[in-house]
């Protein structure tokens, strides 16, 4: 949305653009936000983000979903390279 708009304008320009939503990333939007918010209230220990992304990437994938995604990740971290800092030569003393 365009920067600088009051919540009156936002309402205007969301309602505008409405018709440009995508029904299956609006759904996926919506039902990861609900188990978010919802699964710490059913229950306090389950790792509710994981969940969520869990199941929403489960039914991307189950259900052929064309929707807009993040991209190829990394498949690790670079390997680590130790190093001992540089020493003066015992000359320089």
């Amino acid at each position: 949305s365009p920067a600088g708009l009051n919540p009156v304008e936002l309402l205007g320009y969301v309602g505008s653009n409405l018709s440009a939503i995508d029904p299956a990333s609006a759904a996926l939007a919506i039902g990861t936000s609900a188990a978010m918010f919802g699964l710490p209230k059913i229950h306090p220990k389950i790792p509710s983000a994981l969940v969520a992304v869990g199941g929403a990437t489960a039914a991307t994938h189950i259900f052929g979903l064309d929707v807009a995604l993040i991209g190829s990740l990394p498949s690790g971290l670079e390997a680590f390279h130790f190093g001992l800092p540089a020493m003066p030569s015992t000359d320089a003393l």
